[in-house]
């Protein structure tokens, strides 16, 4: 399991995120106004796992400018 949490939710941002994750397998819940737990998917906890979450994250922040998306939990 994982906590992100985004800078700037208000723009859509958020739910882009949400999006990417899911096509990925994963099943995210939203838990905040600007943070979503990863509860489900591929196993997070492994650290091959982290540097997948990771690499998405890089991603979406590349696709988002001005927008950051940090694993908090």
């Amino acid at each position: 399991m994982a906590t992100i949490h985004v800078s700037d939710p208000g723009s859509g941002s958020l739910r882009d995120l949400v999006d990417l994750l899911e096509a990925s397998g994963c099943i995210v819940e939203r838990i905040g106004p600007n943070s979503i737990r990863i509860s489900s998917g591929w196993p997070v906890r492994d650290e091959a796992s982290a540097y997948e979450l990771d690499g998405y994250l890089t991603v979406f922040e590349a696709t988002h400018p001005g927008v950051r998306a940090e694993r908090v939990g």
